[in-house]
């Protein structure tokens, strides 16, 4: 497999065309992600625009989403730790 890492994952490439990112990166960029939402709604406000208009959030449920996206990242994490406990070679003696 090839390595690149010009952007913000280090990306795996397999000879039959298949992309791979660290789990572990993934993971950083949704804690990071959840943040940066938290930070900004703190500074600024935080909104999005639909087809209705501009839909502002408050900072709790900044706040409270950004606690899902980090429970899934811990979760992921958790779960990630748990299979490679499984697939780890045996260590001699």
């Amino acid at each position: 497999m090839g390595m690149q890492g010009r952007g913000l994952f280090n990306v795996a490439a397999s000879r039959d065309g298949e992309l791979y990112v660290a789990a572990a990166d993934v993971t950083a960029m949704l804690r990071k992600l959840a943040l940066e939402w938290v930070a900004e709604a703190q500074a600024h406000g935080f909104a999005w625009e639909d087809d209705d208009g501009r839909r502002d959030l408050d900072v709790a449920t900044v706040r409270a989403l950004a606690a899902r996206v980090t429970a899934q990242a811990d979760d992921m994490d958790l779960q990630l730790i748990l299979m490679s406990e499984n697939i780890r070679p045996p260590q001699s003696e």
